[in-house]
């Protein structure tokens, strides 16, 4: 039974990872100059491995729905994940909610766009 928990923590654990990946990834490339500020509280500073500076914001309303849908996407995934994680105090858990506070917030600041 110890040995099933191990590998189900195991495996949460890179699901996180592979989510904040994703978020991380999708908000560099969608938001490279707020994203690289600390002007916007809001939004995380990330940055592309090799950013583009020629590329702005894409802050159209086409483009702000779908990112919200992301965001609503990427919460469900991490809130799929908590009954795993849950009885624990660990790292994982404090990334989980982190993440998900982070997708919440940045979903109602793009939301009042």
């Amino acid at each position: 039974m110890k040995e099933f928990k191990n590998i189900l923590k195991k495996m949460t654990s890179s699901n996180i990872n592979i989510i904040s990946s994703e978020i991380f990834s999708a908000i560099a490339e969608s938001f490279p100059v707020v994203s690289a500020s600390d002007e916007f509280y809001y939004f995380p500073q990330v940055r592309l491995e090799k950013p583009e500076w020629e590329t702005w914001d894409r802050f159209s309303p086409d483009f702000i729905t779908h990112f919200i849908n992301s965001l609503y996407s990427w919460e469900n995934k991490l809130v799929q994940l908590f009954p795993h994680i849950s009885n624990t105090k660990s790292a994982d858990q404090a990334e989980l909610l982190l993440l998900k506070k982070l997708t919440h917030t940045l979903h109602e600041h793009l939301n009042e766009t």
